[in-house]
C-alpha cells in the first residue's frame, strides 16, 4: 500500500467445535501505528455496526460479535496517514475470547508500505542554439520502486537570466492534474500522484546576445512529500556565436582615371551551427577619388536579393540572418 490510500481488514472467526457455541464473542484488534481506522466502515456479517459498538483504546479496539454458533466476519477500513511508516512492513495483531472458552486464539497480517524512490533528468532537445532561438527543456521525474506512487512532487526549474520563458507544461496534462506555474523565469510544476514517470517541458528563447560563446547551465530540483532530498539534475547548452570572413576582389590590379572598378565583396560565416542575427554589410567608406555608381549595387544572400541603404559614397547591406556557410555577395 502507499501513504493515503485505504487498507480493508477482514478478521473471521470460526467456531470449530460441533453442536457447541461461542457465547458473547469479542474480537480484539491491535492496528499498527500510522493507520487511521474508519469508524463508519464496519460491518460484522456484511452489516453495519455503529460506532458505539466499538471500544477504542488507543490503537487497540474491540468488537463484541455476540454467540458465533458457525462464523462470524468483522471488516473494516484503516487509511495509511503517517509517512513515517513508508518503507516498512507493518504488523496487524487481532485476537478472539468468549465467555465460554479460556482460549484466546489470535492471528497476524503483515503488510508492506511502499517507500517512493523519485530522480529527476534534466536535458535539451539540442546541444547547440544561437541567440533568438528557443530553447526546449525536458524534464523527466522518475518513480523507481515498483507498486509506489509518490505524493506531490514538486519540480522548480529557473532559466537562466538572458532568456526569457515561453511555455511550460506537463505532457499528456489533460490525463492529469498536475499543475505549472510561471512566475517570471520560475516554472514550478506539482505532480500529484507519480507512479512510474512524468515528461515536463519548458520552451525558453535566447534573448541575450551577449550569452553568444557560453556554455549556459540550467538546473531542475525536486522534492516530494516523501522526500525531500531528490537529487538536483543539470543541463548544459552551448550558444554559438558566429564569426566572418570577408573578401573584397576586384576585376584587374591596374587601372586609369575615368575607368571603372568592379568590386566583389564576400563576406561568409565560418562557425559550424551559428547563425548571425541581424547581419549589416558596411562599405565604411571609399578611395577619395573613387565614387560609387550606387545602380550597380546587387547585393545577395540564398538566392535572394537584398535590401541596400545608401550614404555618403558608401552603403549598407541588411542580410537579416545569415547562416553556416551560406555568402553574401
Amino acid at each position: 500500500y502507499n501513504y493515503l490510500e485505504t487498507i480493508h481488514y477482514t478478521i473471521t472467526v470460526n467456531q470449530m467445535r460441533e453442536n457447541a457455541v461461542s457465547k458473547n464473542t469479542i474480537i480484539k484488534d491491535t492496528l499498527p501505528s500510522g493507520l487511521t481506522v474508519d469508524t463508519t466502515s464496519f460491518k460484522v456479517d456484511n452489516q453495519s455496526i455503529s460506532a458505539d459498538e466499538i471500544v477504542f483504546d488507543n490503537q487497540t479496539f474491540t468488537v463484541n460479535v455476540g454467540d458465533v454458533i458457525d462464523t462470524k466476519v468483522l471488516t473494516f477500513d484503516a487509511k495509511v496517514t503517517d509517512k513515517a511508516i513508508e518503507g516498512t512492513v507493518i504488523t496487524n495483531i487481532a485476537s478472539v475470547t468468549s465467555d465460554n472458552s479460556e482460549q484466546e486464539p489470535q492471528d497476524s497480517v503483515d503488510t508492506e508500505i511502499y517507500a517512493p524512490d523519485v530522480t529527476i533528468v534534466k536535458s535539451a532537445q539540442e546541444k547547440q542554439y544561437n541567440v533568438g532561438d528557443e530553447v526546449v527543456y525536458i524534464i523527466r521525474v522518475q518513480q523507481n520502486t515498483a507498486g509506489a506512487i509518490a505524493d506531490k512532487v514538486i519540480i522548480n526549474d529557473t532559466v537562466p537570466e538572458g532568456m526569457t520563458v515561453v511555455s511550460a507544461h506537463v505532457a499528456d496534462n489533460d490525463k492529469t492534474n498536475d499543475t505549472v506555474e510561471i512566475n517570471g523565469n520560475a516554472c514550478q510544476f506539482t505532480v500529484n500522484r507519480l507512479q512510474t514517470q512524468e515528461t515536463l517541458y519548458i520552451v525558453a528563447k535566447i534573448t541575450e546576445p551577449t550569452l553568444a560563446g557560453n556554455n549556459v547551465t540550467n538546473i531542475a530540483t525536486a522534492t516530494s512529500d516523501e522526500d525531500k532530498d531528490i537529487p538536483d539534475s543539470s543541463t548544459d547548452i552551448q550558444v554559438m556565436k558566429p564569426q566572418f570572413d570577408i573578401q573584397i576582389d576586384t576585376d584587374k590590379e591596374i587601372y586609369n582615371v575615368g575607368d571603372t572598378i568592379h568590386y566583389t565583396i564576400t563576406a561568409n560565416q565560418n562557425i559550424n551551427h551559428a547563425k548571425a542575427i541581424d547581419t549589416i554589410l558596411n562599405d565604411i567608406k571609399m578611395t577619395q577619388g573613387v565614387e560609387i555608381d550606387y545602380e550597380s549595387i546587387k547585393a545577395v544572400y540564398d538566392g535572394k536579393e537584398l535590401p541596400i541603404t545608401d550614404g555618403e559614397n558608401t552603403f549598407n547591406v541588411n542580410a537579416g540572418t545569415v547562416e553556416y556557410n551560406k555568402p553574401i555577395t
